[in-house]
């Protein structure tokens, strides 16, 4: 036993040698202690190595829950039998390469596909040309070739250039570009002859001043036939001609004083010469 631990520590542990195997809240109000003295004597005894605890299963109100029994004295040492499936270091075999080059073998899975394709052979390849030539189709060059598929058919031809006519008579990718470029040719040639045979716009200025114009011209009339309709138009007429009467009568009148403001002016003239003379 340590010289270390306290009086506290001690008669916790006397309690704990007492009553092995309770939980920690059975001790701590057995010996009336708070939960912060509980938490400094148990680590104290836990740190000199006088106490140590197991993890158990207890069911509380109906459900399980995880509690931590105590015990005086050291953990005892227990050796566990792993459960594992794995081998251990010591009892593995390394690995040793073989001394001879084996061949590998192609094995072909029930639907056809080979775990391990080889290369393409020269014979394979002539053969593929001349049923190509033939007319024969991928799947029926594939069923003379044992260890290729129609898939892997297909993509060595496209490699090698090789290329179907389909039957509707649409050729290679060449030609489809250049049927493309012709039909595009056509349709700017249609798009350039549509504009050309529109008929030019006119401008909404030109039309909106000729609307107006043709609303003032038929304001006009309007009130020119009211006002003939009403009598205003003899009225204006005999208004004019009494205005002319009257700018031709002041003509007169202001001739008729123009003279005699001539006469009065050259008697005064005849009067001033005469008092020069005296």
């Amino acid at each position: 036993m340590s010289t270390k631990t306290s009086q506290g520590a001690l008669n916790l542990l006397k309690a704990i040698e007492t009553m092995p195997g309770h939980t920690g809240d059975d001790y701590r109000t057995l010996s009336e202690l708070s939960r912060n003295q509980w938490n400094k004597l148990s680590a104290e005894l836990r740190r000199n190595n006088l106490v140590y605890t197991e993890r158990a299963t207890v069911t509380k109100n109906g459900k399980e829950a995880t509690v931590f029994k105590w015990y005086a004295g050291e953990k005892p040492v227990r050796n566990k039998k792993r459960n594992t499936k794995r081998t251990p270091p010591a009892l593995r075999k390394k690995a040793t390469k073989p001394t001879e080059t084996t061949t590998t073998t192609t094995e072909a899975k029930p639907n056809g596909y080979n775990f391990r394709v080889p290369r393409w052979t020269s014979d394979e390849l002539s053969l593929l040309k001349e049923k190509f030539e033939e007319g024969l189709t991928d799947e029926q060059i594939a069923e003379l070739l044992p260890l290729r598929n129609k898939s892997s058919v297909r993509q060595r031809r496209g490699i090698l250039g090789l290329r179907h006519f389909s039957r509707k008579g649409r050729g290679t990718k060449n030609q489809h570009t250049h049927v493309k470029y012709e039909k595009d040719t056509e349709l700017a040639k249609k798009t350039t002859t549509a504009k050309k045979e529109t008929p030019s716009i006119v401008r909404v200025d030109s039309v909106q001043s000729s609307l107006v114009t043709a609303i003032n011209e038929l304001v006009d009339a309007r009130i020119q036939m009211w006002l003939k309709e009403h009598g205003i138009t003899n009225r204006l007429n005999e208004l004019e001609k009494k205005v002319a009467e009257l700018s031709s009568g002041q003509s007169s009148k202001d001739a008729e004083q123009d003279a005699k403001l001539d006469s009065v002016r050259s008697s005064l003239a005849n009067l001033t010469n005469l008092l020069k003379d005296l």
